[in-house]
């Protein structure tokens, strides 16, 4: 609507100029036509004349009479054009009016008398000029109200706000904001920023449901995590703390940031006290890469699971080193229901993984059962492409690969069953087709059943199903590899290929 404006008034003051150069313009050529005309007819009757024998007198009578006549005309048409142009003035007059009317009014529709200044402050924001800030804030404040669907105003006028540290105000200008724009990460970060720090420090219930928002769509947010890490350190509640805190090392970071969070997570955790519940792992990593090779640096994945079989109770993972220590307690349990101080005996696993998944692994070592509560502390050893093993660690290592048509959200089982092929199957994992090709390798914690163990087995007989079905069992249309038989604990990596539509 503005540039429609600004173009209206253009076409109305090009077209006043426009008209007036023409109006003004029409005359002089005329003007010019008549004067030649006038000299022609002069000539002539000054070569008639001679040719007639009249005298000098006569000639110069008619050339009087013909100058007398030219002379007339040009007074009617003088004339006849200010009579034109004293009705044209009023009308040139008007349209000036309604152009001035026109713009005025859509100045004082959009335009913001204030608009220089508060363009020339938001540039040099960065000095935190104090007083320059406290000038600007009124001047903010009243183009909100003036203007309470522009976004970008309240935005401006929170990020002042938050720079004079009134962060009640940059709390409720970044809540106004968000009901402008929706659910915005940026937005949501520094709006639980302002209210944590007008509530002092403390994570109140309007804090933890804006962070919810964000970690609902990004669970890892590390900026998110930090804050609620920090608002539960200072509140006192370490076991939350460190749960936050165990989320952030679980991500990539600059070693000495990750020193900093180490050390913090350490003392939220001996906070805790002596009902705390942990395993601490030493783990040491035979041929790691030098320290610094990032780009060569596997992950170092170590889990709690439950010794009879089933699914990890607790998980952490860190960038390898040649020796570290981690330890799993609830701070790093994978879910609350399966928290490690629930969970019984145990055995921890450590792995090396190349990609920093559990499923994608070089090398794995698997220690005794034992009792977190009796908070033990275990030594295991990775080395060169062999697990060291205090316990059982055998396992299938297998490559799935798709040679058919598939959706890619179609559930995908690879499945190990005894040589008989008798009763349910030994061990199951559920992956997705559009992850495939990809390498695993079924292990116990894989086992479908409490008490059954892959590793008790000697051989086992494996397949891999896309299930149209969206379960383990075999049904007609689903597709599937060959079986392959293998022993448990080889070397090699049974290859397997989906390819068979069951009859």
């Amino acid at each position: 609507m503005v540039w429609l404006g600004a173009f209206g008034l253009a076409v109305l003051a090009m077209a006043y100029v426009l008209v007036g150069a023409r109006r003004g313009g029409e005359r002089t050529p005329r003007r010019h036509a008549r004067q030649s005309m006038f000299a022609d007819r002069a000539r002539e009757i000054e070569a008639e004349g001679m040719a007639q024998g009249q005298s000098a007198e006569q000639i110069a009578a008619l050339r009087q009479e013909l100058a007398l006549d030219w002379f007339a005309a040009e007074q009617a048409e003088d004339a006849a054009a200010d009579t034109g142009r004293a009705k044209r003035r009023p009308v040139a007059l008007a349209a000036a009016l309604i152009a001035a009317a026109l713009a005025l009014g859509l100045y004082a529709w959009w335009g913001d008398p204030h608009a220089p200044r508060i363009v020339s402050a938001l540039g040099e924001l960065a000095e935190d000029d104090a007083r320059q800030l406290a000038a600007l804030a009124p001047v903010l404040a009243a183009r909100a109200r003036g203007r309470p669907d522009d976004a970008n105003t309240w935005l401006h006028l929170a990020g002042v706000y938050m720079r004079l540290a009134d962060y009640d105000d940059a709390a409720a200008a970044f809540a106004h904001a968000h009901g402008l724009v929706g659910p915005d990460e940026q937005i949501d970060l520094a709006w639980a920023q302002a209210r944590l720090l007008a509530d002092r420090g403390v994570v109140t219930a309007a804090t933890r449901e804006i962070a919810a928002r964000v970690l609902a769509r990004s669970p890892g947010h590390p900026q998110m995590l930090e804050l609620l890490a920090m608002g539960d350190l200072r509140a006192g509640d370490f076991a939350s703390a460190a749960r936050h805190l165990a989320n952030l090392l679980r991500q990539e970071m600059p070693a000495g940031r990750r020193r900093l969070l180490e050390n913090m997570v350490a003392l939220a955790r001996e906070r805790q006290g002596a009902e705390r519940v942990y395993v601490e792992v030493a783990v040491t990593v035979e041929g790691a890469p030098p320290a610094g090779d990032a780009a060569a640096t596997p992950w170092l994945m170590v889990f709690a699971r439950p010794a009879d079989g089933g699914p990890p109770v607790a998980a952490t993972r860190r960038p390898a080193r040649h020796r570290q220590t981690v330890v799993l307690d609830d701070a790093n349990a994978m879910s609350v229901e399966g928290a490690l101080s629930q969970s019984g005996i145990v055995e921890v696993v450590a792995r090396l993984s190349p990609s920093g998944t559990a499923a994608d692994f070089d090398v794995e070592t698997v220690s005794e059962p034992v009792d977190p509560a009796t908070r033990p502390r275990l030594e295991l050893t990775l080395r060169g492409g062999a697990a060291k093993s205090a316990g059982p660690a055998q396992g299938v290592s297998v490559r799935v690969s798709l040679a058919a048509q598939v959706d890619a959200d179609t559930p995908v089982f690879v499945i190990a069953r005894t040589v008989a092929g008798t009763g349910p199957p030994v061990a199951v994992r559920r992956l997705r087709a559009g992850d495939l090709p990809t390498r695993v390798v079924l292990t116990d914690a894989d086992a479908m059943l409490a008490g059954q163990r892959l590793s008790a087995l000697e051989e086992v007989r494996v397949v891999a199903r896309a299930s149209l079905g969206g379960t383990p069992s075999a049904r007609p249309g689903d597709v599937e590899s060959t079986a392959v038989r293998t022993r448990v604990g080889a070397a090699e990596t049974v290859e397997l290929r989906i390819e068979h539509v069951l009859p």
